[in-house]
């Protein structure tokens, strides 16, 4: 088993763990199964979720004619709430009964970096692409 590969509870009966990326969709097990072998692809997917779910937030919510502090405010009250809320379920889900706690301290604070500079940068780029229409 790769090293940082998290896991879950089993699924469906076919005796393999589930882990959190796949949970997100992205990673693990039949859908990219070397995932776990690229050392930052965890990192990658949590700035890149988070610059992706804040944008799509911030083309619904964000108002035309929004100024560019409105448009941060919003984009780091929706990505960086929510992306607590993930880390919150990725701990009791995957992390507090896992060898990984030991790290997880660190691993969390990285996530959550990536994850509030990916919805920085959503937010920038969704002002922007309102302002230019």
């Amino acid at each position: 088993q790769p090293v940082g590969h998290r896991r879950g509870a089993v699924d469906g009966g076919r005796g393999r763990g589930v882990d959190d990326d796949e949970v997100a969709g992205v990673g693990g097990g039949p859908d990219l199964p070397h995932a776990d072998a690229v050392p930052w692809f965890d990192d990658w997917m949590h700035f890149m979720n988070w610059a992706l779910l804040t944008g799509g937030f911030l083309v619904i919510a964000l108002p035309r004619g929004s100024s560019f502090w409105h448009a941060i405010e919003r984009g780091l009250a929706f990505g960086v709430s929510t992306a607590v809320l993930w880390e919150l379920a990725e701990y009791i889900t995957f992390i507090r009964n896992s060898p990984e706690l030991a790290t997880a301290y660190t691993d969390t604070l990285g996530d959550l970096t990536l994850g509030s500079i990916g919805t920085l940068l959503a937010a920038v780029l969704v002002w922007r692409a309102r302002r230019a229409i």
